[in-house]
């Protein structure tokens, strides 16, 4: 059975951050300043820590929408081609809309992720769009879903492998591979106690409540999380909307959600994961970070549920998150390239650390920055 399924950021910002609300579960740290960029608040949540990214605007006076939101206003329209890697996009309004990597488009003939940032101009007219499925088993409309074009974009990839096999390595195997180890391991975190189960079919049940799962082992909770995640279609998607994640996540993102609210000169994050540096991701603005503020914090809450530990890790101190950030922007450019006609995506890469830079072309201004660690 099938299982359901982050500089240079301008000048100095003066001034330590404000302080957030302490709530069960969070601990604070004091903001660190640098000679570019601030760390404010760093909040941590159980096993995860979120670093919030101090800086200049380089987006000063340009909005942009986000693909969720356009979406949702029907500003932007995403169609098959019949091709799994390629959409078709187009923006048919007044409006610049920021299309972000690891973005997941629900709907047509499978849902899909985006390769590539890319900005859509207003009335762009049909432009290709690089993509990758992030379901297998279906090529036609599911329930009462087009199969042509896509209904929304409310969620994100969640998981460093995962979202660099689709953006860095580009394969659909390799994304398909780690679906399907993410779902799994997903639909097990997610699990309620055992003693909370039905028995799995064609499992003996626990002798006892909170004893163990039905066969024991890794087996018998693989088994208990497909009787409560199963999916026929095995959607990246559809774990995610699950209502065993939804409950397992939901707290914690409604916790972290409005940390960083008031403070206008933050831009971005950081996070880790089991004390481990994961990712951060710096926007051109105060605007658009706190646009997709929310559907990225889901993703990080996602991933750290995927890979919670028994054991906790001290995450890493705020001077480290900024010396590694740092090393990054120092890496050599190993590819630029475009996603359209008004984006460039520059690659950046050495033995630790990956950044991927968004340039909007007519501007000449960055407006993402997303570094990983290797390790």
């Amino acid at each position: 059975m099938r299982i359901k399924h982050a500089l240079c950021l301008g000048l100095l910002i003066v001034g330590c951050a404000q302080s957030v609300s302490m709530q069960p579960g969070f601990s604070e740290t004091a903001a660190i300043k640098s000679n570019a960029f601030t760390i404010g608040k760093t909040v941590t949540n159980g096993n995860l820590t979120v670093y919030f990214i101090k800086g200049k605007s380089s987006l000063a006076g340009q909005n942009m929408v986000t693909l969720q939101e356009a979406m949702a206003k029907r500003y932007v329209k995403v169609s098959e081609t019949g091709d799994v890697n390629n959409l078709a996009v187009e923006n048919l309004s007044n409006n610049l809309v920021f299309l972000q990597t690891g973005d997941i488009v629900k709907g047509g003939r499978q849902d899909r992720t985006m390769q590539y940032d890319m900005i859509l101009p207003p009335h762009s007219g049909r432009i290709p769009l690089p993509a990758f499925c992030v379901e297998q088993g279906r090529w036609e409309g599911r329930g009462s879903e087009s199969s042509n074009s896509f209904s929304s974009s409310n969620y994100s990839l969640g998981g460093k492998e995962l979202k660099l096999a689709a953006r860095k390595a580009g394969d659909q195997q390799a994304v398909w591979q780690k679906v399907a180890q993410s779902e799994k391991q997903i639909a097990i975190a997610a699990l309620p106690p055992p003693s909370a189960l039905p028995p799995p079919s064609g499992l003996v049940p626990p002798p006892m409540p909170g004893a163990s799962y039905s066969g024991g082992g890794l087996a018998g909770m693989a088994a208990a999380a497909a009787s409560v995640l199963a999916s026929p279609s095995g959607s990246y998607e559809l774990t995610v909307e699950n209502k065993a994640v939804a409950a397992a996540t939901s707290k914690r993102v409604n916790e972290l959600v409005h940390a960083p609210d008031g403070d206008k000169d933050v831009i971005g994050y950081a996070f880790a994961i089991n004390g481990k540096l994961n990712s951060a991701d710096i926007y051109g603005s105060n605007d658009l970070f706190s646009k997709v503020w929310p559907k990225q914090l889901r993703a990080a809450v996602v991933e750290a549920l995927e890979n919670k530990s028994a054991v906790a890790a001290k995450p890493p101190a705020p001077l480290d998150v900024e010396k590694t950030i740092r090393q990054a922007e120092g890496t050599v450019t190993k590819r630029k390239q475009q996603s359209n006609s008004r984006t460039d995506v520059i690659d950046r890469e050495d033995d630790k650390n990956l950044l991927f830079e968004t340039v909007d072309k007519a501007t000449g201004n960055w407006v993402h920055k997303n570094y990983f660690t290797k390790f």
